[in-house]
């Protein structure tokens, strides 16, 4: 199965536009009021780029495939996280006489559930109280660990993983169907009870999946592959 380069210098590019707006948002949501949409344009890439991880994969074995897939989210994910949660929880209590509620979200990112944390107290994102809550920017976080939780196995049952001959096919199909159910949660939730919409990965996946389809169109079409190419650079 052919491969995409997997570094691209565009993507670190987009990464940084999408970061300045979800700033500017937090600074002045009057200024950039779409600035928020950098995260969705984060689970993007995100689908994008593990998807490449994913096809790179060389193990034959599911639980050597599995680990090696497991340590490399750790390594990137929690060394960075750890200090983070325990910076600000230091800095918080020297400043907070009751920093309960905020130390229960930093705690609740190690595990990977800050966003099931924040939906089940019913905090609103955007609600003035958010705002002064250190560790409330993790539920993205913690949607991306959920997936990296399921999509390896999604990967190798599909035979995606494993480069079998129908397993790109295979995967493509159930991510389209995985893609449309949680579509049709989100676009059902978003006006009734938007904290479904907003921190829950079942009506988020899709935006991740707009990336892993993106990818695998990629791989099954040349011309779209081609005309991709025209557009990002390869000379990396």
């Amino acid at each position: 199965m052919e491969i995409i380069k997997q570094y691209r210098n565009e993507i670190d590019g987009l990464r940084a536009i999408a970061i300045i707006a979800i700033i500017i948002n937090h600074i002045n949501s009057n200024f950039l009021p779409s600035g928020y949409l950098g995260v969705d344009i984060f689970f993007v890439i995100s689908g994008y780029l593990i998807t490449i991880s994913l096809n790179k994969n060389d193990n034959k074995q599911f639980k050597t495939f599995l680990s090696d897939f497991y340590i490399k989210r750790v390594k990137r994910i929690f060394p960075a996280l750890i200090v983070f949660v325990l910076v600000t929880s230091l800095l918080i209590t020297l400043v907070d006489k009751t920093p309960h509620n905020y130390l229960r979200t930093g705690i609740a990112s190690l595990f990977g559930i800050s966003n099931i944390y924040t939906y089940t107290s019913s905090l609103d994102y955007f609600s003035q109280s958010a705002l002064y809550n250190p560790f409330l920017h993790t539920w993205s976080l913690g949607i991306e660990q959920q997936f990296y939780l399921i999509i390896p196995f999604i990967a190798w049952f599909t035979g995606f993983s494993k480069d079998s001959k129908k397993g790109s096919f295979n995967f493509s199909i159930f991510i389209l169907l995985m893609s449309l159910i949680s579509f049709f949660i989100f676009a059902k939730n978003y006006d009734s009870n938007q904290p479904v919409s907003y921190y829950l990965i079942i009506a988020r996946f899709w935006e991740i999946s707009l990336g892993i389809l993106v990818y695998l169109i990629s791989l099954r079409n040349s011309s779209f592959k081609e005309r991709l190419l025209k557009i990002l650079p390869t000379n990396i």
